[in-house]
């Protein structure tokens, strides 16, 4: 039988294949992120629903756990407390004063 020397990709191969692997790596790592904040959300969704906790006991506390954590998990948890908070107590809107 013939056998057939593996080719040397050369240096621009080399990097196209690096460039490839590390698209495929971070394409992963970002359905990865995103799986995970669909399942913590539906899992929050849960327990309150499920638990009769009401929400705007739920935003404060997250709030609590996330501070001293990194400013984007600050931040983040603080936007999950305000929407916890106003979806509790509905939206409230301009005071509209009665003429009569």
């Amino acid at each position: 039988m013939f056998r057939v020397a593996a080719r040397d990709p050369g240096p621009v191969g080399a990097a196209r294949h690096r460039a490839e692997r590390s698209r495929r790596k971070w394409t992963a790592i970002g359905i990865a992120t995103v799986l995970a904040i669909v399942l913590g959300a539906g899992s929050a969704v849960l327990i309150v629903e499920k638990g009769g906790l009401a929400a705007r006991l739920v935003g404060p506390y997250l709030e609590r756990r996330a501070s001293g954590h990194r400013v984007l998990i600050e931040r983040a948890m603080g936007f999950v407390a305000r929407t916890l908070v106003r979806l509790d107590r509905g939206e409230t809107g301009p005071v509209q004063n009665d003429p009569n």
